[in-house]
């Protein structure tokens, strides 16, 4: 196995471990002190305390503030999971170790959101993957995750290009595990170790969110599922997984990148703030006070960025490519990782779900700078609002 040094990219990073990450923990909890479980399933919870009780570690489910003798909180799931670990380690100042079980995009980050707002926190100390606790049902989910890379690639290099930065190897070593996953999705979903590789891809993906000229982990596939996951929650509909949102929309955007890209329409006019700040108090339910400022609080699009988004245009539209032939490729296997074939997707979006939700996403949670931002600031976006 191993060892923990040989894992370890970065001296502050998070460190990915082979096994399920038990004996890591063990090492990390004082004698007498607990290790704080964030979960969703209680069942999953339990299995995971009976591993750690066999290291030695006493540990207890969290439902809300962590007691005092706990040391470390284990986030035991997925990105979902991680989150409200990092938001709950970053107020009581306990690191997070993350025991996965479903592919991730956003748990290795140094971020967590809270309503709105994205704020900074430590990385988590360490990763790795439960497979006891892995189910064939969660495979479309880390598939998903795994797509939306290539989304980030796209905006990664936006932001590069548009402030004046190198690029890096950064793209291509993502896009090598993209289709990586692709290729291994091709066998289906009675692969009995295609769970297993999704997950350790996603979270290998994960990782390069971290450090300087890092993968952008909250790309505009992520800022869109969770938009829609607000829609859907205004007007009493069931919300997809955050993972699946990411897939069905990052289609969407991928496309619209490509034609944006092929002739940019950079003479349409300023966005309409006032407009926009109305139609997120109608259709997501924000105060006006901070739908205004939501509306307002962003970089207008300057001569410079027009520059220089017409000097890499070639560079750009190329990944923009990249994207569609990602996701077109991945529909099928991603579709048939469902029990129903993808029979549920059919006619879970409707054409103004997508105008809404790609018109106003980066309105509601732009962390880094995205493609999709850039033509929001160009007033492209605002189309979709007529």
């Amino acid at each position: 196995m191993e060892t923990e040094q040989s894992v370890t990219t970065e001296k502050k990073g998070t460190v990915l471990y082979e096994d399920d990450g038990a004996d890591a923990i063990a090492k990390l909890v004082p004698p007498l002190c607990s290790a704080g479980i964030v979960a969703n399933s209680e069942d999953a919870a339990k299995v995971y305390a009976r591993t750690l009780r066999h290291r030695g570690v006493r540990s207890v489910l969290l439902h809300g503030a962590p007691s005092e003798d706990v040391r470390l909180l284990v986030a035991l799931g997925g990105d979902t999971e991680t989150e409200r670990a990092k938001r709950l380690g970053a107020q009581y100042g306990l690191d997070v170790f993350g025991v996965f079980s479903v592919g991730v995009r956003t748990a290795l980050d140094g971020f967590y959101t809270q309503g709105l707002h994205t704020y900074p926190c430590a990385y988590p100390v360490g990763a790795a993957i439960c497979d006891e606790l892995v189910l064939p049902s969660l495979l479309p989910h880390s598939l998903a995750s795994i797509c939306a890379a290539a989304l980030a690639v796209c905006d990664g290099e936006t932001a590069a290009r548009l402030r004046g930065m190198p690029v890096g190897s950064m793209p291509e070593r993502a896009l090598d595990i993209v289709y990586a996953a692709l290729d291994a999705a091709k066998q289906g979903r009675g692969c009995p170790t295609l769970a297993h590789t999704l997950i350790k891809l996603s979270f290998s993906l994960a990782k390069l969110g971290q450090g300087e000229q890092a993968l952008p982990t909250r790309c505009a596939a992520e800022l869109a599922a969770r938009a829609a996951t607000l829609l859907f929650r205004r007007e009493k509909r069931t919300p997809l997984p955050l993972p699946v949102f990411g897939f069905l929309f990052g289609e969407k955007l991928a496309a619209l990148y490509r034609v944006f890209l092929q002739e940019p329409p950079l003479f349409c006019p300023p966005p309409d703030d006032n407009l926009r700040a109305a139609y997120l108090t109608e259709y997501f339910g924000l105060s006006p006070l901070t739908a205004a400022s939501a509306a307002s609080t962003h970089v207008p699009f300057d001569a410079l960025a027009a520059f220089r988004l017409r000097e890499y245009q070639t560079e750009l539209l190329s990944r923009a490519e990249e994207c569609v032939r990602v996701f077109s490729e991945a529909r099928r296997p991603f579709c048939r990782l469902f029990p129903d074939d993808g029979f549920s997707l059919v006619n879970a979006l409707d054409g103004s779900d997508i105008k809404t939700v790609v018109a106003l996403a980066p309105d509601l949670f732009s962390l880094s700078l995205t493609l999709l931002g850039v033509m929001r600031a160009a007033g492209v976006l605002d189309r979709y609002l007529e």
